[in-house]
């Protein structure tokens, strides 16, 4: 025990008299277990495993002979009764009084019981006695003054033991109405030890200690109730009970117990664990050489969890200085106390993979995760759930080399408490991410230590060495830099070739020439120049590589490949089915692998079904330099076989085979087409691979890399492919989507016109090719036309799907009866439809809607089209009955049943992370906002509201919802919501801002960066607070907007769009300035921005007339308070009529003068309890199985 542990152990002493004795029993028991425990030559002292040690009475008395170190003695301050304690020790807290006395008087002072003893007066004038009256069990005493010295002294650390020993059970007090008696039963009662002990296990923090077997209490049950405080000639008798008390099987497992705690307390401190399972984790190697210094600073740092701030502590260094085997044996010693999981942080993509996999592992077996569930949703959960639970786990990311990446796709997912443990190559960490102290530059291993892992890694037989060699050690480590991932390499490398360790040196020292900008390395090692070191390691691989040039030159064009590829996770079978591998057998391609693994060049994982592998970054950076760039036909076999693996996804769902395919093949592609393209690889195959991949990003929401991609894989097919060839078409399709999602219309409708007139150049050779190219044209013309509605210009979209229509019906007379033509002419009569009730021709659009709605059904009651299209369908005809001028109730019900099949369908079918699912919400939403009030509905719009919002919330967005079109969706729901919440009296709204907010943060996360939609959100909020009165919270957020906006705009010149929010903007901030009283700054903020505001006064009013309202509206609003308390009815009156606008206004900011109706009454939490099943709508809609009246007859 000379190493004192983190964990600390706290004696607690029951006062009692004579029966002290039992205490030192019990005492004398655990110590002789704990000698008998641990194989100890000599028993400890109590002073060397106590760390404080506390008693009453005689529990004061024999803590003062057992202790040396901080003991605490309770007492009873004479002159008011209070208890207090005495301490050998000075306390610094701030409630705590620190009174001078000797030994012999704090010792006379606990055991000055009134019966028998004086107070005691101390030098300082102040009087005590016995604490037993008050304290006589002082376990709360120990346990608030463990809470105060954790505070100063003891910070950092938590309680590992607390042994609690008392003086036997009292025999129950009987109250009698004898004076004496009386007396006698409230000693009893004032010096009952056990009720104290009951009370503390069962509050929170005993439960604690006692679940967790850090808590022991020690008690006499029979024997000892009828002896009195000074009845010192009964030893014996308390010698019998305390033996017979210890023989028991129960007492003597926890005297066990309690001597094992004892000896190591550390373990006893469990962290509350998310998951039960513990995350499997890799262990150190078999050659691991103990380097303390690093392994003690990491055990001190992340030992006990500290809950004021983030725990980050980052190990940075050259790479392969031994800072992941470090981590792993940190790790090995963390896990049996908490969850540690295990992250690779060297990119993004790795990073993701990993963080991704962790909440399944942090699941109760019974809650398994969606497999399909969207990525983005999927790490925000993650980190929720972290965050959660902050105490429960350690989060290791190994390799986090790239700072800025780091900053950019990582830091943003990580949790903001608990333990986290970096890697990294770059020293920033320190101090950037983690506290300027927190942190250790490892530095390479000394020479006694290098020595120690080069002859661990070397059978005896290949190290012995003659005496003119026995510093050939020593010069080989020192060659190396002392760098272990060095040294292990060498030693593997003499394993393999099955040489002696002097050969291999000798054949280092005329090794080949280093790969690259690397020369012969000029060995420093007390230098923390990492180029210096990492040459030692490029000589090191530069000798493994000639040696598998001479013996297996396939096992370096393997090498090869691999670095055309992502370092991690290369599928062996992906490998195999490269051509240069083709012809092996079964056997050969194994022994070509095996050569890699024996150097340790390689590392194979099997994943169950299949195997992996993978490279050290380093060594795949090197095998690039040495292999992969000096022949281009590497790198484009590997992208010709990515090129058949690598699916196109299109409009896949995200559960589905290709789906998953396209996520593990993710990082290899990205390699793979950089790589290429910095050998200038100009192929047919690369330029297919850059449009599928690019086609992936795009649907997974990375538009600024799909939208490059594609960009340069248009370039490379006008090369490779020339113009005038379809697979360029192809191509330029994959672009027009990117371009679309990244709301670059314009350039967009360029390309469909180029493409366009291509196809009508084609010549048509027979009745198929004919079909085949007016097909063609048609979905590029009704790309063009979505396009257009994107740009709401609903006239050239609708002369656009007029010739959609002549072209699929001149498709059809070629072919009839064809099911695909039929679905298309379906979807294309549809969409002129929706074209025709934009642009307000409602009768048109509702004829032809109904003819498209009878028509897509078969006789059998199936549909003829795909199930979005028909829900598009159902969805219209919902909106042209709304929109009606003169819509009945029941019409509008009718459009409320409608929309509400719609919405329950698509939210099972697709979930709250699909665009439709939030178009048909958006629907119903406004069906109810119509039928306000209407007994028939089950449902308000703002308890709908309220529910999805929860749903959200819970759930997250999908990276997707970055698209502009989802955005759309989105921003119809929350401007909707705003005019809801608006009237809503406290604490409605602020449950329902709250929850808006939330949901806003969960918007913005999707995008990654800045779009009119992020600053048109943040803007809306600004106008909500207005509304409400909020003005200084509102100007903040126009000001926010304002930013964003900046950073959109960047050096450009602004679109409309944008120059329309500028506007905006603008005009908000000045009226809030002056709406919060500050009228001359607003006066000098318009006189800045004159040109922005001028604009916008003349659409809101100047800024003097939108004040002067706000007065009248205030002066409205008080008059209506003095006409309501009159008892004025306020449905009837022509003030009340002439003042509707402004009062309603008033009401929003001032408060509802009259109650609400209950339809906007939100006193109904089940539908925030049950997000699960949020379309809890009228009984007649969820038994609607399919809209009747659409059936044919």
């Amino acid at each position: 025990m000379s190493d004192r542990p983190q964990g600390l152990r706290i004696l607690s002493l029951d006062g009692g008299g004579v029966k002290g004795y039992a205490s030192l029993l019990v005492l004398k028991r655990i110590f002789r277990t704990i000698v008998a425990e641990n194989g100890l030559i000599h028993e400890p002292l109590p002073c060397d495993v106590f760390d404080l040690i506390v008693g009453t009475s005689t529990g004061g008395l024999i803590a003062i002979m057992l202790g040396r170190l901080r003991i605490m003695v309770c007492v009873t301050r004479g002159i008011n009764s209070r208890p207090d304690v005495l301490r050998s020790y000075n306390s610094n807290h701030p409630t705590q009084q620190n009174y001078k006395c000797s030994i012999w008087e704090a010792a006379s002072a606990t055991a000055a019981a009134p019966i028998f003893f004086h107070p005691v007066k101390l030098a300082g004038g102040e009087s005590f006695c016995d604490g037993g009256m008050r304290r006589n069990n002082p376990i709360n005493e120990a346990v608030n003054e463990l809470n105060r010295e954790l505070e100063k002294g003891w910070a950092g650390r938590s309680l590992g033991c607390l042994v609690s020993v008392g003086t036997g059970v009292v025999e129950a007090a009987k109250v009698s109405s004898s004076l004496t008696t009386l007396m006698k039963a409230v000693v009893k009662i004032l010096t009952d030890s056990e009720d104290v002990a009951e009370e503390f296990v069962k509050s929170a923090f005993g439960q604690q200690l006692d679940s967790t077997g850090r808590y022991f209490r020690f008690n006499v049950p029979q024997g000892l109730q009828t002896l009195q405080l000074d009845e010192w000639k009964e030893t014996e008798k308390l010698n019998a009970a305390t033996t017979d008390y210890l023989s028991k099987s129960g007492t003597g497992n926890l005297v066990k117990l309690c001597a094992q705690a004892l000896n190591d307390p550390d373990a006893l401190i469990i962290m509350p664990s998310l998951s039960n399972r513990q995350p499997r984790l890799d262990s150190p190697c078999s050659t691991y050489v103990q380097r303390p210094m690093y392994q003690t600073r990491l055990r001190e740092y992340f030992w006990n969890y500290v809950s004021m701030k983030p725990q980050i502590f980052v190990l940075w260094g050259l790479a392969g200085v031994g800072k992941t085997q470090l981590a792993l044996k940190f790790a090995e010693t963390m896990k049996t106390r908490l969850n540690v999981f295990w992250i690779r942080a060297d990119q993004s993509s790795n990073f993701i993979h990993d963080y991704a996999k962790l909440r399944p592992k942090m699941q109760p077996d019974d809650r398994l995760q969606n497999p399909a569930q969207d990525l983005s949703t999927l790490l925000e959960e993650t980190c929720s759930e972290l965050e959660a639970n902050p105490a429960g786990w350690l989060l290791v990311l190994d390799n986090a080399d790239d700072f800025d990446e780091y900053r950019q796709a990582i830091d943003p997912h990580l949790p903001r408490s608990g333990r986290i443990l970096i890697t990294s190559r770059d020293p920033r960490f320190q101090g950037d991410v983690a506290a300027a102290e927190d942190g250790l530059n490892v530095l390479p291993m000394d020479e006694k230590e290098s020595i120690e892992l080069l002859t661990k890694s070397i059978p005896g037989r290949l190290r012995l060495m003659t005496s003119e060699t026995e510093e050939a050690p020593s010069y080989l480590v020192n060659m190396l830099g002392n760098l272990p991932l060095a040294i292990a390499q060498a030693a593997a490398n003499i394993r393999d070739q099955q040489v002696s360790l002097r050969d291999y040196i000798k054949s280092f020292q005329d090794g080949i020439d280093p790969f690259n900008i690397l020369r012969v390395p000029v060995w420093n090692r007390n230098t923390r120049d990492p180029r210096n070191a990492k040459q030692s390691v490029n000589k090191t691989w530069s000798v493994s590589l000639s040696r598998l040039l001479e013996s297996s030159p396939s096992t370096v064009a393997l090498l090869g490949y691999m670095s055309c590829l992502h370092w991690d996770a290369i599928p062996v079978d992906m490998v195999r089915n490269l051509p240069k591998f083709q012809g092996f057998s079964p056997t050969e391609f194994r022994q070509m692998v095996a050569r890699a693994l024996q150097l340790s060049l390689v590392q194979e994982d099997d994943l169950g079904q299949f195997s992996v592998l993978q490279m050290h970054p380093l060594v795949h950076e090197f095998a690039w330099n040495q292999v992969g760039s000096k022949d281009e036909n590497l790198a484009a076999e590997v992208v010709s076989v990515l090129c058949v693996l690598f699916p196109f996804v299109g409009t896949s769902c995200r559960d589905s085979s290709e789906w998953a395919v396209c996520s593990f093949l993710s990082a290899h592609c990205h390699r793979a087409i950089a790589v290429s393209e910095k050998v200038h690889i100009r192929s047919k195959p690369l330029a297919r691979l850059m449009q599928v991949f690019s086609s992936y990003l795009n649907a997974f929401g990375d538009l600024k890399s799909a939208l490059a991609i594609s960009t340069r894989a248009l370039d490379l097919a006008m090369a490779v492919w020339g113009p005038q060839d379809e697979s360029t078409l192809h191509v330029r399709n994959t672009k027009i989507g990117c371009l679309r999602s990244s709301q670059m219309y314009t350039a967009a409708l360029e390309d469909v016109d180029r493409n366009l007139e291509y196809l009508n150049l084609q010549e048509r050779s027979g009745a198929v090719e004919e079909v085949e190219l007016l097909g063609k044209i048609s979905d590029l013309l009704q790309t063009k036309e979505i396009i257009l509605r994107d740009l709401l210009n609903y006239q050239d979209a609708l002369d656009v799907e007029v010739r959609v229509i002549e072209i699929i019906t001149k498709a059809r007379g070629i072919a009839p009866q064809t099911p695909s033509i039929e679905s298309a002419l379906l979807v294309a009569l549809h969409n002129k439809a929706h074209n025709l009730d934009r642009l307000n021709r409602s009768d048109e659009a509702e004829s032809l809607n109904l003819e498209v709605l009878e028509g897509s059904l078969n006789p059998d009651g199936s549909v003829k089209v795909d199930h979005r299209s028909y829900q598009s369908f159902l969805n219209l005809r919902g909106r042209i009955i709304r929109r009606k001028k003169d819509a009945s109730a029941d019409q509008l019900m009718e459009a409320l049943d409608i929309f509400s099949h719609v919405f329950q369908e698509t939210l099972e079918t697709h979930g709250i992370g699909d665009a439709d699912t939030w178009v048909a919400a958006n629907n119903v939403l406004s069906a109810l906002e119509a039928l306000d009030g209407d007994s028939r509905v089950q449902l308000t719009s703002l308890e709908l509201f309220e529910a999805l919002l929860a749903l959200v919330i819970k759930q997250g967005l999908p990276r997707s919802a970055c698209h502009p079109e989802f955005q759309r969706t989105l921003w119809k729901f929350l401007t909707d919501l705003d005019v809801r919440i608006l009237l809503l009296q406290a604490p409605d709204f602020e449950r329902l801002w709250r929850m808006r907010m939330e949901f806003v943060q969960a918007c913005q996360r999707t995008q990654e960066v800045s779009s009119t939609y992020t600053v048109a959100r943040v803007n809306a909020t600004g106008v909500v607070l207005q509304a409400r009165g909020k003005f200084e919270l509102a100007e903040a957020q126009h000001r926010e907007a304002l930013d964003s906006l900046k950073q959109l705009s960047g050096e450009n010149s602004p679109t409309n769009d944008i120059r329309g929010l500028f506007e905006v903007a603008h005009y908000n901030i000045m009226l809030a300035l002056a709406r919060q009283g500050r009228v001359a700054e607003a006066l000098a903020y318009r006189d800045a921005h004159r040109n922005d505001i001028a604009i916008a006064e003349d659409q809101y009013d100047a800024l003097e007339v939108r004040l002067e309202r706000d007065a009248e509206d205030k002066e409205t609003y008080d008059q209506a308070v003095l006409r309501i308390a009159a008892g004025e009815p306020t449905s009837t009156g022509q003030w009340w009529q002439d003042h509707a606008v402004a009062l309603g206004r008033a009401q929003k900011r001032y408060g509802l003068l009259i109650k609400p109706s209950g339809t906007a009454n939100l006193a109904r939490p089940q539908l925030l309890e049950a997000t699960e099943n949020i379309t809890t709508l009228p009984k007649k809609l969820r038994e609607t199985r399919w809209i009747r009246y659409f059936k044919r007859k």
